[in-house]
């Protein structure tokens, strides 16, 4: 099974990656299209995989570098469950067409919640900054939204948009996930009994290579969260709450 996680930055998609990832036994790879399809500045700077090797070095990235999708469908007709987190909706219509039916998981935050994280961030990284538009010119539009949510206004427009576009897109079962029960549902109904979870995340946040991990309580369940999830139970005939 190939489980795609969809959702905001800083709306805890990785996080939610490693939960399942050790609750279904299955292999986390973290942002897939920035790993295995890097673009733009991003193909310098791979980093360091979970495992704690170099992605040159990592026995499950090397295949995957080489030849993604094949080699995935490999690992599917085995049984094994790959989990990918990467967020990007045309990535995920691409291996929609590999992969189907994949499993959707779209994580959902609170507009308040997420505004602040977001602001935080963006002083951690100086992202907030006119300077960081022009670090990559690849991603010079990214850049530019990016800096753009300084403005509440603008921010707000975008986690709205944003939301209806994952619905768009949504193919297959599908899932809203607003809180940590969400996911242990998730791991209830899909868990395989399998063993051998493997973190492999390479790109995603600091938690990532948090060897002690264990998801910790949160709830962003609102009234807008109690809508997407009556359009998702009549759209697959499967909810939470």
């Amino acid at each position: 099974m190939y489980v795609f996680i969809l959702g905001l930055d800083h709306s805890r998609t990785t996080v939610v990656d490693m939960a399942l990832g050790n609750g279904l036994g299955a292999l986390s790879l973290g942002e897939v299209r920035r790993t295995a399809f890097p673009k733009g500045g991003e193909v310098q700077n791979l980093g360091t995989c979970a495992c704690g090797a170099s992605i040159s070095e990592c026995t499950v990235w090397q295949p995957l570098l080489t030849d993604f999708i094949p080699n995935i469908k490999q690992g599917l007709e085995t049984g094994r469950i790959f989990i990918d987190s990467s967020k990007d909706i045309r990535h995920y219509r691409r291996l929609v067409e590999h992969f189907s039916p994949v499993l959707t998981v779209l994580t959902y935050r609170r507009f308040d919640s997420w505004y602040a994280s977001v602001m935080s961030s963006g002083k951690r990284n100086k992202t907030d900054s006119w300077r960081a538009i022009f670090r990559d010119k690849f991603f010079f539009l990214s850049n530019l939204r990016l800096n753009l949510r300084r403005y509440k206004p603008v921010a707000f427009l975008e986690w709205l948009v944003t939301y209806f576009r994952f619905f768009y897109v949504l193919t297959g079962p599908a899932f809203l996930v607003t809180n940590n029960k969400d996911v242990s549902r998730l791991i209830a109904m899909y868990s395989s009994r399998q063993s051998g979870a493997e973190n492999h995340i390479v790109r995603g946040n600091r938690v990532r290579l948090d060897r002690h991990f264990s998801l910790e309580a949160f709830d962003e369940t609102d009234w807008f969260s109690n809508i997407l999830k009556r359009r998702l139970k009549r759209r697959t005939k499967i909810s939470f709450g």
